[in-house]
């Protein structure tokens, strides 16, 4: 009795890409790695002996191939305790022989049956609660849920295309084209709009459009001030959190003192050069004019004691004395040729 109850705990089949296989003895046990999502979505596996976690997969691409057979057939198929199998026509004789076989499998509770249907079971349970949480996922964002990263901005402009189409086609056929964006509560509300009130709030949509954008302009043009103004307190306390903007200001005004110095040291040595040059150029003019007065002088003295000399030494008589013509400055160079100035007629 016991060596049977031991062959009826032997796995009745393993699937390896063909379930027609029987299973032998020799063939490698099941993978002790269970594949699981996180409630970001990405999968990691779990050592179902040692605990031990791994973002890659370690078993073989078999393992890899049968989970994916499992997560593809189950998910459309509620949960069961029993293996489904995949079989057609052809061999539904066989997998029939196969349970005739080995009664005692399928009425083993989950403690005794083979580790192999354990894992497989498992996995179908993760796929459907997997695929339930993706359900639960979609509908919280379908219900504007804003922590699943639904954007406020693609949901506006899609409303609005939504009400366009219904100025133009109708509630009805809106309702129809876009089931989820409405539900029923919302379906008996819609149903009572006229087309004539939505082409009445369009004679006004101009109007109402200029007052809302004016007043958002205004909005966005106060909050720009305050975070200016917030922004440049922030800057003068030093606040290391504005860095660069604070880096980039303390550089400009250091390129602008230190611009505005160099223009002054150039300013300075002009004018310190040009001081020195004009008093140069007084100091020539004055000793010019000195060498100059001394030069016209030494010559005037000159002049007259040789006019002096003529005078007293060929002015004899008073006829010649009255008769005496002084020399002009044209006739300077003939002085010295002629013995006297004084002209007979």
């Amino acid at each position: 009795m016991e060596e049977d109850e031991e062959e009826q705990i032997q796995p009745a089949a393993t699937w390896d890409g063909d379930y027609r296989q029987e299973a032998s003895e020799d063939e490698t046990p099941a993978s002790e790695w269970n594949k699981h999502s996180s409630e970001t979505g990405e999968t990691y596996y779990v050592n179902v002996v040692s605990g031990e976690t791994s973002w890659e997969n370690p078993d073989s691409p078999q393992q890899d191939q049968e989970n994916d057979w499992v997560e593809a057939h189950t998910k459309e198929e509620p949960i069961d305790d029993k293996i489904t199998y995949p079989y057609d026509a052809a061999t539904e004789e066989i997998f029939n022989e196969d349970i005739a076989e080995e009664p005692g499998v399928l009425g083993l509770s989950l403690e005794q049956r083979p580790i192999q249907e354990v894992s497989l079971i498992e996995s179908e349970f993760e796929a459907v609660c997997r695929r339930e949480m993706i359900k639960e996922e979609l509908l919280q964002l379908s219900g504007g849920d804003r922590f699943w990263g639904l954007d406020i901005h693609d949901s506006e402009v899609l409303q609005l295309h939504i009400e366009e189409e219904l100025m133009a086609k109708g509630v009805s056929t809106i309702s129809q084209q876009y089931p989820r964006m409405y539900t029923p509560q919302q379906e008996m509300l819609t149903a009572n709009i006229n087309l004539s009130d939505y082409l009445a709030f369009e004679e006004d949509d101009e109007k109402v459009d200029t007052e809302r954008l004016q007043r958002e302009l205004k909005e966005e043009f106060e909050a720009r001030e305050a975070m200016f103004r917030e922004e440049a307190q922030q800057c003068q306390n030093a606040d290391s959190f504005w860095g660069i903007q604070a880096e980039e200001s303390r550089q400009a005004t250091a390129n602008v003192a230190m611009a505005l110095e160099e223009e002054a040291s150039r300013r300075f040595a002009e004018n310190a050069l040009e001081q020195a040059l004009s008093m140069a150029w007084e100091e020539e003019v004055q000793q010019s004019v000195a060498n100059e007065l001394a030069t016209r002088g030494g010559q005037e003295q000159r002049m007259q004691e040789r006019y002096l000399s003529w005078f007293y030494g060929q002015c004899i008589s008073v006829d010649e004395l009255l008769d005496y013509r002084w020399p002009t400055k044209l006739q300077q160079e003939r002085l010295e040729e002629t013995p006297s100035p004084v002209g007979s007629e």
